[in-house]
């Protein structure tokens, strides 16, 4: 699944939106995928995603990279407000919609990924903007980073 993501997020030419679980998914951690971040950040590309309500203390990774460039933020949300879905929105026209975890019938994320498609993705926009309404900025300690594994 990993190619699929780095070929939609690839394409993004102003914003990238995450609503992800505790940030424990090989996505965020995928040097390919976080090498994309990079690339389409020094684009002007602005990614933002909704974790939550824990984050995940092995991503060092993502979290480095939230750091180091401005234009990728995450937010936290808390136990009450935690997303039931996970998804993805480029330029509010490609989706990623994962299933949900209880429906899953192995280990292995199952998603669609489906591109040209605005009405889905106008949609989703108002469900991501009512979880970051009652989200956080995620705020990583100084001294996070590096106590943490690699």
């Amino acid at each position: 699944m990993l190619e699929m993501d780095i070929k939609l997020f690839k394409r993004a030419k102003k914003e990238i939106m995450i609503v992800g679980g505790n940030l424990n998914n090989p996505l965020y951690e995928s040097s390919e995928v976080l090498k994309v971040f990079e690339e389409v950040v020094s684009r002007d590309v602005k990614i933002e995603i909704i974790c939550g309500p824990e984050i995940n203390p092995n991503t060092k990774k993502l979290l480095t990279l939230c750091k180091e460039h401005k234009n990728i933020y995450i937010f936290q949300t808390n136990k009450k407000n935690a997303p039931k879905a996970h998804f993805a929105i480029v330029d509010n026209s490609a989706v990623k919609l994962e299933y949900p975890y209880k429906k899953r019938t192995s280990g292995v994320i199952e998603a669609v990924i489906i591109y040209n498609a605005e009405l889905i993705a106008n949609e989703l926009l108002q469900d991501f903007k009512k979880i970051k309404d009652v989200s956080k900025k995620a705020v990583i300690p100084k001294d996070y980073l590096k106590n943490r594994k690699k």
